[in-house]
């Protein structure tokens, strides 16, 4: 049965713009933070490097978008079944151990 998107609680594809906003927007604004103000960064968040906040909120800003318009789409409910997503194994166990090990 076909079933339009008002009457699927899935995101819809009219949130693509919005996850585009909502992830470049923390991103580049993360790095704009840290390219302008460098020293301010620094004294606030500690140097530049991988684990500085503002270097992870660069690099995690797709997942964080994407999970705010989860929950502001679908609720707690909906981010349950989005995140229920990382759970699916679909390659054998010993898959990965045999074709990683012909490249080395």
């Amino acid at each position: 049965m076909h079933r339009s998107h008002t009457d699927s609680p899935d995101v819809a594809a009219a949130d693509l713009l919005p996850f585009l906003v909502l992830a470049f927007g923390l991103a580049w604004g993360a790095m704009l933070l840290l390219i302008l103000f460098p020293e301010t960064v620094a004294g606030i968040f500690g140097p530049v490097s991988a684990r500085n906040p503002l270097f992870k909120m660069t690099v995690y800003a797709p997942a964080v978008a994407a999970g705010v318009l989860v929950v502001a789409r679908t609720g707690l409910s909906g981010l349950l079944r989005f995140l229920e997503r990382l759970r699916l194994w679909r390659v054998a166990v010993g898959c990965c151990g045999r074709c990683c090990s012909t490249f080395s």
